[in-house]
């Protein structure tokens, strides 16, 4: 356990590492990344020409807890200058890494922002595809299941997340849904249990996380101690990255904002973090960063 009168940034930093470290399996699991340069003190764009393209604009990056798959958002736009978000895809065979393409449950609409469920068999994203019939459910949340031969057809979440507008979903390793939501007069980050196999009312996050104006886009450590997230407390058009972490009894303390070399543009979206707990992801100017952790404040 980290003691309390440790630097306030030092336990920050310690906590977060053994804490994705200890969701690990037991066997010592070694992480490749399809980037053979590894970044330093400094955000370096994350594989440049295979998942970051110049002249296009990725987001959203999202790890399998096994660490060998990859999906996230590319947005499109063509010779009318008609933009399209697209969720693509890439997997790791032994050492090496396929290329890039088309998740295979993509639609002729926007679908965006992939996340794993807790164990790595489910996808849930962002898709504007038309509802299943004629339901009272307005929220736009997706779900594929993986099954031995691949990711399946996606199916509409019909349950009680769907309910309102809701988008950017994290999950721990206990199925606890983080996400970005507008619901019972409420805007900002909330998170969800399931329970039997349905999920729970939503639970709107505390002021030391939704006092952040434009709080959204939550991602939650495995064992639900960590949650990094987007703020825009200097304008809708100025995003930057936060963090806060839950103290032993249970209680989120004041989010901190990430340094000046993360926020470095105002334009930090869509964070996460590496199922190996070492790396950040954002992305920056329509390009995905990442950074060690140890760097981040």
């Amino acid at each position: 356990m980290i003691e309390y009168h440790m630097d306030k940034t030092c336990k920050i930093i310690l906590l977060i590492i053994s804490t994705l470290f200890s969701q690990l399996n037991a066997q010592e699991q070694f992480f490749i990344y399809p980037d053979p340069v590894l970044p330093d003190s400094l955000p370096g764009i994350f594989a440049p020409g295979l998942i970051s393209l110049p002249d296009n604009h990725e987001e959203g990056l999202a790890f399998s807890p096994d660490g060998k798959e990859i999906f996230f958002t590319r947005i499109l736009t063509d010779e009318d200058d008609v933009s399209q978000s697209i969720i693509f895809c890439l997997k790791k065979s032994g050492n090496s890494w396929s290329l890039v393409k088309q998740a295979p449950f993509t639609s002729e609409t926007n679908d965006s922002e992939p996340a794993f469920g807790k164990d790595g068999k489910q996808l849930y994203f962002f898709s504007e595809r038309r509802k299943p019939g004629i339901t009272p459910y307005i929220g736009e949340i997706w779900i594929s299941e993986k099954y031995s031969k691949g990711w399946g057809k996606a199916t509409y979440s019909e349950d009680i997340l769907n309910e309102a507008w809701i988008n950017s979903v994290s999950s721990t390793i206990n199925g606890r849904l983080y996400f970005s939501s507008f619901r019972s007069n409420q805007i900002g980050i909330f998170y969800s249990d399931i329970h039997g196999g349905e999920y729970q009312e939503p639970v709107y996050l505390p002021k030391e996380i939704n006092s952040i104006a434009g709080a959204t886009n939550p991602f939650i450590a495995p064992n639900d101690s960590i949650l990094v997230f987007e703020g825009k407390s200097k304008g809708y058009q100025h995003s930057e990255l936060y963090i806060s972490f839950k103290t032993t009894e249970g209680i989120w303390e004041p989010a901190h904002k990430l340094n000046e070399k993360i926020n470095l543009t105002k334009t930090e979206t869509n964070p996460s973090l590496s199922p190996d707990g070492k790396y950040l992801f954002f992305t920056r100017n329509g390009d995905i960063y990442w950074v060690r952790i140890e760097y981040i404040f």
